[in-house]
């Protein structure tokens, strides 16, 4: 008995023997993963209640290296009745308070400690009137509206002397527009940190007004007795702007005649068209541009002379204003 089993202990030894060559496999040593070792949150450290903030997040490992993991950790509010934060990573403002603002990341966590204030509001407030020279008439039912900032859509309308008043305004800088139909709208920047005052002037949409006026001049004076050019025609002119005024009419061989802008309160031309009197042109067609900016006692002239039979003549005037 002792000799059979001393020979099956000889057989096992060389079935272990011959199986300990090359074809074991050794195992294989995993490269050692970078130790994170802390988690840097970094943002505002206050923000005010209703407005928003977005934080981010740093991983710092042991060999000095490091990992934007905003996206990738887990974001949460230590006390979301002061602060909320999103998946992403954005705070927003709920009540005035402390709140913790927490990342974690690989069993790893970072903080940021925020103050939430209650805004203090203010007012903006001011007139909304027309550009000169009308600048003592109110625009009235105008609309004052905030384009931008936390202020965003508040707006109000003037009242019957032109006031406007947008109250409840956080601190911060936006874009305010005044406007009203029939003008042109105006906006100005401002920052807001106490009870501010804005104006506004609005000008006026430009109109174009057109309109042709016929006329004729009497034969007579074919050899110019009357000395002096001689007015034939006047169109009362009251408003204010840019006007453009063309003449024109058959024949030069019938008459010569030229516009002129005249001042009946100064008694003086204010602007002519190029003709002239002791002119010998052909021409029959005259045009005078002015930019008239005060309202007075305007008139458009037709003057001839030269005039050999009965002329017949139109006006036609472009009035912007």
């Amino acid at each position: 008995m002792r000799s059979r089993a001393f020979l099956v202990m000889l057989v096992v030894a060389g079935i272990v023997s011959g199986c300990s060559g090359n074809d074991v496999l050794a195992p294989v040593t995993q490269p050692n993963s970078p130790t994170l070792i802390s988690i840097t949150v970094a943002g505002s450290l206050s923000l005010l209640s209703g407005q928003t903030s977005q934080m981010s997040a740093t991983a710092n490992y042991a060999k000095g290296t490091t990992q934007n993991i905003t996206s990738q950790a887990t974001w949460s509010s230590a006390n979301p009745a002061v602060a909320t934060v999103s998946a992403t990573g954005l705070v927003t403002g709920v009540s005035a308070g402390i709140a913790e603002i927490r990342a974690a990341y690989q069993n790893v966590t970072g903080s940021l400690q925020m103050t939430v204030n209650k805004p203090t509001s203010f007012t903006l407030s001011g007139t909304v009137t027309e550009t000169p020279p009308r600048t003592s008439t109110p625009v009235v039912g105008a609309r004052v509206e905030i384009l931008n900032g936390d202020n965003h859509g508040k707006y109000t309308l003037t009242d019957a002397s032109g006031q406007y008043h947008l109250t409840n305004l956080v601190p911060g800088s936006f874009n305010v527009r005044a406007s009203m139909s029939g003008y042109q709208n105006t906006t100005w920047p401002i920052t807001v940190s106490s009870d501010q005052t804005l104006s506004f002037l609005l000008n006026p949409t430009p109109q174009q007004i057109s309109e042709t006026f016929a006329g004729s001049i009497g034969a007579g004076d074919p050899a110019g007795s009357c000395g002096s050019p001689c007015k034939t025609f006047a169109i009362a002119i009251h408003n204010t702007g840019a006007l453009q005024a063309t003449l024109s009419w058959g024949s030069a061989a019938d008459a010569h005649l030229l516009l002129q802008l005249f001042d009946a309160d100064a008694n003086r031309v204010l602007a002519q068209s190029p003709l002239t009197p002791s002119d010998t042109s052909t021409s029959t067609s005259e045009t005078v541009s002015v930019n008239i900016t005060t309202a007075a006692n305007y008139e458009l002239r037709v003057v001839g002379w030269q005039i050999t039979r009965a002329t017949s003549f139109t006006v036609t005037t472009t009035h912007i204003n």
